[in-house]
This record gives C-alpha cells, structure tokens and sequence, in this order.
C-alpha cells in the first residue's frame, strides 16, 4: 500500500461519514404543528446546532486524515524493512525445494559413478575372462609339450641304450683280434707304436715259442699308465692269429 492510496481511501471515508451525519442531522423529526414562532425558533436552534456539529465533526476528521498521512510514510517503511527482511528467509516449502534439488543432483552423481565403476568392473571382468581363456590354452600346449618331451626322452634313452649296445658291439668285435700282455721289458714313454710292435713280436716269439712276425701285429701301444712296465694291447691283423 502507497501513501496515495492511503489517503485516497481516508479521505473518501471521511466523506461518506460526512454525508452520513449530514442526513442524520439534517434530516427533520416529525413532530406536531405547533405555532409558528415556536417553530421557526426550534427550526433556527436546531440548524444552528446542526452547523456546529457538522463543523466540528469536519474538523476532527481533518485531524485524523493528517494524522494517518503523517504516520503513513513510517508504516511504509516498516513493512518494507519487514518485506526485506523476510525476502531473506528461507520458508519450510523453498527447504524442501533446495532439499530436493540437492538430493536429486546427488543421485544423479551417484548414477554417474556407479554407471563408470559398473563399465570399469565389466571391462576387467572382460580381460579377466580373456586371460583365463589364455591361461587355459598355454596349459593345454604346456601338456601337449610335456607329452612330447617324454616321448622324446623315452625315444633318446631307447635310441642311447640302442648305441651303447652298438658300441659294445663294435668294442668287443675289435677286442676279439686284440690281446693284452704285461711284463715286457724296454718300457719307454718315447716308444712308437711301430717299436712297440716290433718289440712285441720279437719278444713273444723269443719267450712263449710262437712264430710271430710284425707283419701279423695291426697294431700295438702301451697303456696310458704312469708306471715302468706298462702292459701293451696288441692288436693283430687276424683272429686266427690270436687263437
């Protein structure tokens, strides 16, 4: 409410209470026809004291109108002090609304993360399952070489035990033409085999009476033994010969 209104509306209050009391005042009681003089007098009084009441009823409402428009400036200024004031506090309904509005960007944040922890889980679940698939596949190829590898020993130690017999084989083959004879003299680590051979000859002819001649030895050595006297392996041309 301006203060134009306001004394607008005080005004036209005190009007309408003026027009009342006029008709109030105005207005003639019926009473009985007595004499003129007495009426003309009790008519003169009474508008008289119509007058004076009119007057000071007009006065007194002036009174009030400039009272209410001096006062009207201050209540105006409290209720805008008031209105100020209360535009700074928060009713329970805008509460509720600011509650509302964080609760719903919270869930929204919420959301957002979980939908990002859910994808991320998913993703390493993913590469989880990929690798456990991997793990299981070099597990099988791991097996599958482990089979080989024993089917490859056991090939390798047939195949070793195959060429040991072989080489014994060989060994004793090539012993059946060879002798070994201990106590011959003139040992010497200088000795070649060819003097060797020829020493051997002549010695087993000269001591055991068997006719031998170089030409039957294939070849003849001495043992690889640090002593005097080493005993010399003799290999001969033919196995006759040695029986």
């Amino acid at each position: 409410m301006n203060k134009r209104a306001y004394s607008s509306t005080a005004s036209e209050r005190a009007v309408t209470d003026a027009s009342l009391l006029d008709s109030s005042l105005f207005e003639s009681p019926k009473v009985p026809k007595q004499g003129k003089k007495s009426n003309k007098k009790k008519k003169k009084d009474k508008e008289t004291a119509g007058q004076k009441s009119m007057t000071e009823f007009i006065s007194t409402k002036e009174n009030e109108t400039k009272q209410n428009n001096t006062e009207s400036p201050s209540i105006e200024k409290r209720l805008d002090e008031i209105s100020a004031k209360l535009s700074n506090v928060l009713t329970k309904s805008d509460t509720d609304i600011i509650k509302n509005i964080i609760k719903e960007s919270l869930e929204g944040i919420t959301e957002q993360l979980l939908g990002s922890v859910f994808k991320q889980i998913e993703i390493l679940e993913s590469n989880m399952f990929d690798q456990a698939k991997e793990l299981a596949s070099l597990k099988q190829q791991l097996s599958a070489k482990d089979q080989e590898i024993n089917i490859l020993k056991q090939s390798n130690q047939s195949k070793n035990q195959t060429y040991e017999a072989g080489i014994n084989d060989l060994e004793q083959y090539g012993r059946r033409n060879s002798i070994r004879i201990s106590g011959l003299s003139f040992d010497s680590e200088n000795q070649t085999s060819i003097q060797v051979a020829e020493h051997t000859a002549k010695m087993t002819s000269h001591h055991f009476n068997v006719h031998l001649e170089y030409k039957d030895i294939d070849i003849a050595h001495r043992k690889y033994i640090p002593n005097k006297n080493r005993a010399v392996i003799v290999k001969f041309v033919r196995r006759q010969t040695k029986n």
